[in-house]
Order: C-alpha cells, then structure tokens, then sequence
C-alpha cells in the first residue's frame, strides 16, 4: 500500500491499494485539488483475450515510468494476461508483470505510457482520521472521485 502525507486515494474498488497525493498540507488540501493533481495517474484497465475482445475492466495506477497496479481478479478471475491500458482515449498495449493474487495486486508493464507516476509515502506516516479519496474507474467510468476517512489501522 502506498499513501499521501495528508491525503488518500484509492482505486475504486481497490481498498487494498492505495495513491497519493502530492500536496502537503492538509488545510490547502480539497477533494478537488487531489483529484487535479492524481488524475493523471489513473488509468483503466482491460484485460482481454486472444481475439483481443475485453474480458474485464478495473483502475489502475502508474507507480512508476511504465509500470501500473491494478487487481489481480481481473485478470485470474478471466484467465487471462493479456491487457490493454486506455489512458487519454490512447489504447497501450500490457503485460501482467507480477500477481499477488493473496492481496489481490499485480502490476503490468505498459511500454509508451506517457501517464506521470502518482507521488508516495509509506504507511507509517497514516493517520486513524485523515481524509480518504478514491479516483478511478469502475465498470468503464473513467476518473470517478469518492470520499471517506481512514477508520482503522493495523
């Protein structure tokens, strides 16, 4: 998992992993501001078959130049580890790189995706209260916004 100093994002349907933030201090930051600054690094995710026909959607999010997380399921769940990428109404074709089907998390390779890496922070710094959004991309809805709080911590 991976956090924001003040503020959180979430892939919908992602409670398991988390993005974050680049702003610093809580009182300047606003739902709309997180969502203009980490929209950009979510993307969606299509896994889809031989016949290049999609199986399944679900969100992703860049971590790094190329590199994009998203939920095991939708790929085991379909049997497949073919992907496509849509970012900006591009299409980028993708390769499941890692799984951890234990934690639901996988990450793909995504050659050419130009998407920025979300900015993060190690869960330590996490508090029981912060405010929590979640961007991204259930069934095919591209670049959703929810918001909550972090209940509880382990």
């Amino acid at each position: 998992m991976i956090f924001h100093k003040h503020k959180v994002i979430a892939l919908v349907g992602v409670l398991s992993m988390v993005a974050t933030s680049a702003w610093a201090a809580a009182a300047e930051t606003t739902a709309s501001r997180v969502f203009a600054a980490d929209s950009p690094s979510i993307v969606v995710v299509k896994a889809i078959d031989a016949n290049d026909h999609a199986l399944a959607l679900g969100s992703g999010v860049v971590i790094a130049k190329g590199v994009v997380v998203s939920n095991c399921h939708v790929f085991t769940e379909n049997g497949t580890e073919s992907a496509s990428v849509l970012y900006r109404n591009k299409r980028f074709p993708a390769k499941l790189r890692y799984a951890d089907p234990d934690h639901d998390l996988c990450s793909l390779t995504v050659p050419g995706l130009g998407a920025p890496p979300v900015k993060m922070r190690g869960t330590n710094a996490l508090e029981v209260g912060e405010d929590a959004y979640a961007i991204g991309a259930p069934e095919g809805f591209v670049l959703t916004l929810s918001s909550g709080i972090i209940s509880s911590l382990p």
